[in-house]
């Protein structure tokens, strides 16, 4: 198989030929070329004009705060607020810098050192003194912002523990006074000793209580035992007097009785207020006691004292009560004397019950006695149960007063602290090391810039001139023909020079011979049968279609067939015919007498050319009326030239401006496209074969004409 089948078997996976962009990229090495060299000219100059050198600066601080100002805050912290816009705002006025802020943010790198306190403020620029000002005043703006924000958080600081510590001096007041009140209202200064003396007293209370018992339980039974004697001298008493004339009446007896019982009660009652006015005195005893001590106030003395005189008062009588009580008895006596001394018996009842009266009285006494010691034991253990509340109560309320001065004394710890650190000039940074103009560059962009720029021009002109060798629109190659037209290729002919356009001596070039013949079979596998007729045109003038159609001519004959070409000739004077004369089939200016003479013969009228087998029918000197070209005149014409000649080679003009192509496609039997090279776009290529297959009739394929010969396959 041949180059062109090649090609055209090749299989279709890309929208371009490989080999046809390459061999394109290749023919513009020179442009490449240039581009290089353009883009090293641009980098260069670039880097040199664009491009600047870097310095780097750094001043150092030591993060060491102030003894007491436990409130700094962190160093992380600290080192993005050197940043922020307001310290970068302030270092550009100061320097009268013309930069923007992101891009003096973007210069700025801060960072703490690894495992240290170390804070470092590094500045990029392109001047090394502006490098050291800038951190050098980013340094100090920093320094003074920590100071302005130490010194107002301290003032808040010493504020609030002022307020609080006046709270505070209020709560305590407060719980001194309820403690004071406390203390005041349940007569307490000393709880412990308090409590042991109510002890004491109730030991001596309970002992004097079961001694008082002993004696009631006694004179109990002494009453017991005279009650018992007193009735029997009664009824002795009432036998005597019975017996006796002088025996007084039973009213006298019973009013000795009610007497008697008068007198107890007068004795019980001053017994009992014999004995409160005894416990009166015990407490101004110990309340007195209490006092020398230092145990109790003034007042709770005085009012012992108040209370004991009252019941003193009370308790014992005065000359003339005790005048009026010792009438009384002396009139009791008279009375039981008179009534009594009748009988024997009579007389020892009075003494009995005189006796008795008195341990009555004395029973009395002790059961006043028991029961106001009783009632004082249960006033000293109240007394002793409720110390342990007022002791609680008290613990409580001292508790709260020691609790307030403990914050007190701590609060002012810390105002004195505040107040100090606010009053002092230390900071909480060390300045290390200030930066300083460096003597070299830390980098430099001239180099990268150059680089870049270079590589960019590279990028872009490699880029557009292979855009532009893709985006090519026109046919260069065989198998660009084939993969952009869908179209066999029939033959490939290459530039052969001047002399392509030298008419038919271009079928005897060495070169397009043997490519001819190629051309020559693939027409004739297409269109095997005798009298074959075959159009030959183009898309657009100066495409080299009558050189193909001669040439194909040319090469059948010479393999033996006898050709016709026809050239109508219907928009132009005649061409110059093969052998180079001006010898016209039939020189009649009438169109119509062409047909009427060529008709009227028995044979086609031709006229023989230049190679063996080859006839050429023309048109007119003034060219075929183009209307005729689809007349049936012009079928009739071939059909008898296919009778007459084994293959007929029509060459008609180009079919995008005139439309004999078509017209004339009707009576062939196939259509053979002649493209050229680097001229027409493929779009007015896809149309004109669209409009070539209007017909039906079959485009046998395409022939390519003035191909570079780097194009072609196989070189």
């Amino acid at each position: 198989m041949d180059a062109s089948n090649e090609a055209e078997l090749q299989p279709e996976q890309l929208p371009f030929d490989p080999r046809t962009i390459a061999l394109g990229l290749w023919r513009r090495r020179l442009v490449f070329a240039l581009i290089a060299v353009l883009a090293v000219c641009m980098g260069a100059l670039g880097g040199l004009k664009l491009g600047a050198k870097t310095y780097k600066e750094h001043t150092v601080l030591l993060h060491s705060p102030v003894d007491g100002n436990s409130e700094s805050p962190a160093l992380l912290t600290q080192m993005n607020m050197i940043k922020i816009r307001s310290n970068l705002e302030t270092v550009r006025r100061e320097l009268k810098l013309e930069a923007r802020l992101n891009q003096l943010g973007t210069a700025t790198d801060v960072r703490v050192g690894r495992d240290t306190s170390l804070l470092h403020v590094e500045v990029t620029w392109d001047d090394p003194r502006q490098a050291a000002r800038i951190a050098n005043a980013l340094r100090d703006v920093f320094l003074r912002n920590q100071d302005s924000l130490r010194r107002i958080k301290t003032e808040r600081y010493i504020d609030d523990l002022g307020r609080r510590l006046e709270t505070v001096n209020n709560q305590l007041a407060h719980a001194g006074r309820l403690l004071q009140e406390f203390e005041s209202m349940n007569q307490v200064v000393d709880l412990d000793k308090e409590a042991q003396w109510y002890l004491e007293e109730l030991t001596t209370l309970e002992i004097m209580i079961e001694q008082a018992q002993i004696e009631d339980s006694a004179i109990r039974l002494q009453t017991e035992n005279i009650d018992r004697i007193i009735e029997n001298l009664r009824q002795r008493v009432l036998e005597e007097r019975a017996d006796a004339a002088g025996l007084g009446s039973l009213d006298d007896t019973n009013n000795r009785l009610r007497r008697l019982r008068d007198a107890i009660n007068d004795d019980r009652q001053h017994r009992a207020m014999l004995t409160e006015l005894a416990e009166k005195e015990a407490e101004v005893r110990r309340a007195k006691a209490m006092k020398e001590k230092v145990l109790s106030a003034q007042a709770t003395y005085e009012a012992a004292v108040i209370a004991y005189d009252k019941q003193k008062a009370l308790t014992e009588d005065t000359q003339q009560v005790k005048a009026w009580k010792a009438e009384i008895e002396r009139l009791g006596q008279v009375v039981i004397s008179s009534s009594t001394n009748g009988t024997p018996s009579g007389r020892l009842l009075q003494e009995m019950m005189l006796r008795a009266f008195d341990i009555e009285l004395k029973a009395v006494a002790l059961d006043e006695k028991v029961a106001h010691l009783q009632k004082a034991t249960e006033r000293v253990r109240t007394k002793l149960r409720t110390l342990p509340k007022l002791r609680l109560e008290q613990a409580e309320l001292t508790r709260e007063v020691e609790t307030k001065e403990t914050q007190r004394q701590g609060l002012e710890v810390l105002l004195g602290d505040a107040q100090r650190i606010h009053e002092s000039d230390l900071s909480d940074y060390l300045v290390v090391a200030d930066a300083v103009p460096p003597a070299f560059a830390a980098s430099s962009s001239r180099r990268l810039l150059a680089i870049g720029i270079a590589a960019l021009v590279l990028i872009v002109g490699f880029s557009i001139t292979i855009a532009v060798e893709l985006l090519e629109s026109s046919i260069r190659s065989p198998a660009e023909m084939s993969l952009k037209l869908r179209l066999p290729v029939l033959t490939s002919i290459p530039i052969l020079g001047r002399s392509e356009c030298e008419g038919s001596a271009m079928g005897d070039h060495p070169a397009a011979r043997e490519l001819f013949r190629f051309a020559a079979h693939r027409i004739r596998g297409a269109v095997s049968q005798r009298g074959a007729r075959v159009l030959v045109t183009a898309a657009q003038h100066a495409e080299g279609a009558t050189f193909v159609a001669t040439s194909l001519a040319a090469c059948f004959g010479r393999q033996g067939e006898r050709v016709l070409l026809v050239k109508p000739g219907t928009h132009s004077r005649a061409e110059t015919v093969l052998t180079g004369r001006d010898e016209r089939a039939n020189a009649d200016a009438d169109p119509e007498a062409f047909f009427d003479t060529a008709l009227g013969h028995g044979e086609t009228p031709a006229s023989p050319s230049a190679y063996a087998g080859v006839d050429l029918l023309a048109g007119p000197d003034d060219g075929l009326d183009p209307d005729l070209v689809a007349s049936k005149r012009m079928g009739e014409l071939l059909e008898r030239a296919s009778r007459n000649y084994d293959l007929i080679i029509i060459d008609v003009p180009c079919v995008l401006q005139y439309a004999d192509a078509q017209a004339l496609s009707q009576w062939v039997d196939g259509i053979v496209l002649v493209v050229r090279s680097h001229m027409q776009p493929i779009a007015n290529l896809r149309k004109a074969l669209e409009w070539l297959r209007l017909s039906g009739k079959p485009v046998i394929g395409s022939v390519l004409n003035a191909v570079e010969p780097a194009y072609l396959p196989g070189v």
